[in-house]
């Protein structure tokens, strides 16, 4: 977290806690897509790699294609040898190296497993948090706003596309979804000239929007519980079949070609009066007393409960009812996600 920035954010109505900005002014329920909205991401914890040698160290360790960043932004999981993901991550490169975002709660511990295999490689792994504030911006009208006050004459297409204007790294997300990177000394500057046109929202709300794209997310509580095809990686394009090793390669590529995937992360809503949390269980009437998922990430719902999206067996899901946390649970009711599984 960079501290002046959050002292910023305060000065501007914001409420943080443990470095995460909770609410502005006052608690606000989760917002809808009507509007244009802005966030601070600063819980999102940031690797950055540098050497000579990055793109070929990357490459041999993670799930997407490195050698594609140019002019775009991928999606990736670094996974374990057999399959299962460690975590998820955001990546870009821009001219200063290559940089990799993901929960703050895994960033470290994913930095320095990632050290640990660079051996001869001329690359350093290095805590990038506090070098870039990040602001999402997302809602109906987001694309015009950031024409209008930072990219004359068009925004990067979605999805992925990465352009840069005026000091700020602007990553398309998807279709009114944004992700601004700057300098610290900058973003105030930025933050207000947004704000004229957006609300600002906190982590929570800013959660929402990621859960309605159907992108999936690793936080300790399920660190090692998908192999990445479950969690819908080859869906939103964080897979290459074509880029050669990395760890777990050899078993998400049996996946694919098996034809066959008994679990998918699927989008619900829950009118529970209890959050659900992240590796919480789901379960099923086709498999009494047993779980038939897990929880990836939740988020309070505009019109009221709650958001989330959870690993399931198909079967179960396409033939039964599901509850949250036990066999008798709050039913979770299954809602759509924006492409095709």
């Amino acid at each position: 977290m960079i501290e002046a920035w959050l002292a910023e954010l305060r000065a501007r109505g914001a409420h943080i806690d443990d470095g995460v900005v909770t609410h502005f002014v006052s608690p606000s329920p989760a917002t809808s897509s009507t509007e244009p909205c802005i966030a601070d991401l600063s819980h999102r914890g940031l690797i950055g790699v540098v050497g000579e040698d990055s793109e070929s160290f990357l490459q041999g360790q993670l799930s997407n294609d490195v050698r594609a960043l140019t002019g775009h932004a991928k999606y990736a999981a670094y996974c374990t040898p057999k399959g299962r993901m460690l975590a998820f991550m955001l990546m870009w490169r821009d001219e200063s190296g290559y940089f990799l975002e993901l929960p703050a709660a895994i960033a470290e511990a994913t930095r320095k497993r990632l050290s640990m295999y660079v051996l001869r490689a001329k690359a350093k792994l290095r805590d990038a948090t506090g070098e870039r504030v990040r602001i999402g911006l997302a809602g109906n009208g987001s694309a015009a706003l950031l024409e209008r006050t930072l990219v004359p004459g068009g925004v990067p297409p979605a999805p992925l596309a990465t352009a840069a204007h005026e000091g700020v790294f602007v990553i398309a997300l998807g279709a009114e979804r944004y992700e601004l990177v700057v300098d610290p000394t900058a973003a105030g500057a930025l933050w207000d000239r947004l704000a004229q046109g957006a609300r600002p929202i906190g982590v929570a709300s800013w959660e929402n929007f990621e859960i309605r794209a159907g992108i999936p997310d690793v936080v300790p509580e399920t660190l090692e519980s998908f192999v990445p095809q479950m969690a819908n990686l080859d869906a939103i394009g964080a897979i290459s079949f074509t880029k050669g090793c990395y760890p777990g390669q050899e078993i998400v590529a049996r996946t694919r070609y098996l034809g066959q995937i008994k679990r998918r992360m699927l989008r619900a809503h829950s009118d529970g009066a209890t959050p659900p949390r992240a590796g919480q269980e789901v379960y099923s009437p086709t498999l009494p007393g047993q779980s038939v998922g897990t929880v990836v990430r939740s988020a309070p719902a505009p019109e009221g409960g709650y958001e989330l999206l959870a690993v399931v067996q198909v079967e179960a899901a396409n033939h039964a009812a599901l509850s949250l946390g036990t066999p008798d649970g709050t039913p979770l009711r299954i809602e759509s996600l924006p492409y095709s599984v």
